[in-house]
């Protein structure tokens, strides 16, 4: 958490590995609440499952949800992953939207210059980048592994 707010400059974090309770989408929203009681405006999902439950829980009138992905069904036989709840009517009546977001526009050209800008902010150490290193092309099990398990911090590379 402290890395989030001193190194990124975020207001609050809140580490989903420390929920404790059953209902986890409730205790993640009350901690969303505890942080920002007016609620959120926007959300970028990535994860799925109880997260989006929480988002959605406290999204403002007029929030909106970008959905990049749902890793946290990514393990689940076609058709097996639990749904999502999304309460229409309230949606209808706060003006909420969500939104599927792929990045290959991005990333082609077509939208915007994401390649070039990032590019030059990295340069010019705008950015804050975390990396967690893995020496040599035996260790890309562990690398990889590390993605699900917790095991770094930022980026995962595999330096050859």
């Amino acid at each position: 958490n402290e890395l989030v707010k001193a190194k990124f400059g975020f207001d609050h974090a809140i580490d989903y590995k420390e929920l404790s309770s059953d209902d986890k989408a409730a205790e993640l929203a009350s901690k969303i609440k505890e942080a920002v009681p007016d609620g959120i405006d926007m959300y970028f999902e990535n994860v799925g499952g109880y997260h989006f439950e929480a988002a959605m829980a406290t999204l403002r009138p007029k929030g909106r949800i970008a959905v990049c992905g749902s890793i946290s069904t990514y393990n689940y036989e076609s058709g097996t992953a639990p749904l999502n709840n999304i309460n229409i009517s309230q949606m209808i009546y706060t003006f909420q939207r969500i939104e599927g977001f792929v990045c290959m526009p991005w990333l082609t050209g077509r939208q915007g210059n994401f390649l070039a800008d990032v590019s030059q902010w990295y340069r010019e150490g705008k950015l804050n980048v975390e990396e967690t290193t893995f020496d040599g092309i035996h260790s890309w099990v562990d690398a990889f592994a590390a993605l699900f398990t917790g095991a770094n911090t930022g980026k995962v590379v595999v330096k050859l």
